[in-house]
């Protein structure tokens, strides 16, 4: 595995690991500020693990699927995509968790759809109210292919909460990898943006997205994420001070605050990974897209500030 910068390159113990892996009770209500605010593409304090317990680590150890944490998802999602979930498209193996989109054998049995992909959730297993959520995951695509139409993504949804999005959503990353309707426009290039939404009115379905502080990771600061490469993605939840500060690699690519006042409650947040395939915001392949192609990670953990 890639050893956290943190742990100062040594690896875990299988002790330790075994024991972080067995992730721990929720946490309660925040009592302390995570981050101070920092301006967008500046880098933010070298983390400093004494301030931070580690409640949560998934390192994709073994051969096989934590399900005492994760759900494998069976079936299709709402965003007008192209891909049919299953759970033979999952996989731990290396070190690594390996979600594989793929052309479907037999539309007929993947709900019509053209293609199958993985996705991975928290959900009913772990959740944390605020703290610090990160994932290290690249995007492998094809030799000589282009990522139009490829849609991964590392996200957060509220345990127990109401209808979509009356309790909101936090998108801690996803990646476009084709033509949409915003941001660069060339095909086959990719951009990284996080997004919050949350319902205009109260109602069911009556999203309101954060727009104007979706941000955009331009290419030239950290280079093409569809290229083989672990990148970290992740948001500091400051449930006290109703901030969010999110980052890749370190790099602060956002702050925002007073998402807690549109939401109807606050709720713990579970992890969901998944790596979808067309859509309207970013396109459906075209015959450069190559498949299969993987989106794989290599950890995911969850951080509570301490004292």
């Amino acid at each position: 595995r890639v050893v956290p910068s943190w742990e100062g390159g040594t690896p875990a113990s299988a002790t330790q690991t075994a024991s972080m892996i067995a992730f721990l009770a929720p946490m309660s209500l925040l009592t302390t500020a995570v981050l101070l605010a920092m301006a967008a593409g500046q880098r933010g304090p070298p983390f400093d693990p004494s301030r931070w317990r580690l409640d949560m680590l998934d390192e994709f150890d073994g051969n096989s699927l934590n399900t005492s944490l994760w759900t494998a998802k069976t079936g299709i999602h709402t965003s007008q995509e192209g891909e049919w979930y299953l759970p033979e498209n999952v996989a731990v193996h290396g070190g690594r968790l390996t979600l594989t989109a793929k052309v479907s054998a037999d539309p007929r049995k993947t709900g019509g759809l053209n293609y199958t992909s993985g996705w991975v959730d928290s959900k009913d297993n772990w959740a944390a109210l605020g703290g610090r959520f990160e994932a290290s995951c690249g995007f492998f695509i094809g030799a000589g292919g282009r990522s139009r139409g490829l849609w991964p993504a590392y996200w957060l949804m509220p345990q127990g909460g109401s209808c979509w999005p009356v309790s909101g959503e936090i998108d801690v990353m996803e990646s476009l990898g084709g033509c949409h309707t915003g941001g660069m426009k060339t095909c086959g290039e990719q951009e990284s943006h996080w997004d919050l939404h949350y319902s205009k009115t109260g109602a069911c379905n009556n999203d309101g997205s954060i727009g104007n502080f979706t941000k955009p990771i331009p290419l030239s600061r950290h280079g093409n994420l569809f290229n083989e490469s672990l990148s970290t993605f992740g948001v500091n939840y400051d449930v006290p001070g109703d901030q969010m500060t999110f980052y890749v690699n370190e790099t602060v690519v956002g702050v925002h605050s007073g998402f807690n006042e549109l939401v109807d409650k606050l709720h713990p947040w579970y992890h969901i990974l998944n790596y979808a395939v067309g859509g309207p915001w970013g396109g459906f392949p075209d015959a450069e897209t190559v498949f299969p192609t993987r989106m794989e990670c290599d950890w995911v953990r969850h951080f509570s500030p301490q004292g």
